[in-house]
């Protein structure tokens, strides 16, 4: 697996000990071997002001789909410059708190998304608040225009809008891969959408399906509720959306798992699915 650990300075950023100046163009094709890798996983780390923009990116070209995974612990102050990942520019906020980057190449371009890491909370300072206007409440003291008072946060994840996450999983048609998966989700929630990307052709003979659905247990049966139909020779960069119909086979408690169930009669093709789950 292709991996690195990168630790962002005020001015150039470092990997595995050794810097690569501001801009780190990852070497997919350094060596060969990376091309052909499905999966890498870097973390990111680091602290301090920084003096000028830093990039992590690549100019390399896959010749076979590529998902890369980017975790941050770092907490870096911006100071009017930007940190940038695979075209992701990040905002004061998720520079300076945990995030997971996933970027993948589908056969013809590069595509990223970012998903911030939920931290408790027990409350909010003023400080962080804006001015209210005055109002009449029915209680037994009123509120006047200015800060309002000390507040516990009950729902951390409506304040930092980590309500939805991604869950993401490669489904390989050909030979000897053709097999069920199951990810592990560790709290409670419900599916809400089911993205399929094509990111590699699709064998000509026949359709590629997926069945997807919640199992109780690794390897547990399951009730579908999303099926994604690939039809024979759909071409790479092609993808499907599936938005289940909300109830019982949508919703799952915390260490349930996400099942994908393939079927293709002639092997050929692969897939990046990506499944939209909202936490209750």
């Amino acid at each position: 697996m292709l991996s690195a650990n990168i630790v962002l300075t005020p001015s150039v950023i470092n990997v595995s000990g050794v810097s690569v100046g501001a801009t780190y163009d990852i070497p997919l094709g350094n060596p060969t071997l990376y091309v052909t890798e499905i999966i890498g996983f870097f973390t990111i780390s680091g602290t301090g002001v920084l003096t000028s923009s830093l990039t992590i990116d690549t100019t390399y070209t896959p010749t076979a789909p590529m998902r890369l995974t980017f975790l941050s612990r770092a907490n870096m102050t911006l100071a009017g410059n930007d940190i940038t990942i695979f075209g992701l520019q990040l905002t004061q906020y998720q520079a300076s708190n945990p995030f997971e980057v996933t970027a993948w190449w589908d056969g013809i371009s590069w595509s990223a998304v970012l998903e911030q890491i939920p931290f408790p909370v027990t409350g909010l300072p003023n400080s962080d608040l804006e001015d209210m206007p005055g109002m009449t409440v029915k209680m037994n003291s009123g509120l006047s225009a200015g800060k309002p008072q000390d507040i516990t946060v009950v729902d951390t994840r409506k304040v930092l809008n980590t309500e939805y996450d991604l869950i993401n999983c490669v489904i390989d048609f050909n030979s000897g891969h053709l097999y069920r998966q199951d990810i592990l989700i560790p709290f409670q929630g419900e599916v809400t959408k089911v993205f399929g990307w094509v990111t590699q052709d699709i064998e000509i003979s026949d359709d590629a399906t997926v069945a997807i659905g919640i199992a109780g247990s690794a390897g547990g049966g399951f009730g579908t509720m999303s099926t994604i139909i690939f039809e024979a020779g759909q071409n790479a960069g092609t993808f499907d959306l599936d938005i289940p119909t909300s109830g019982p086979l949508t919703e799952f408690a915390a260490n349930n798992y996400l099942a994908f169930q393939p079927q293709k009669i002639t092997w050929g093709g692969r897939a990046l699915f990506t499944v939209v789950v909202k936490r209750t």
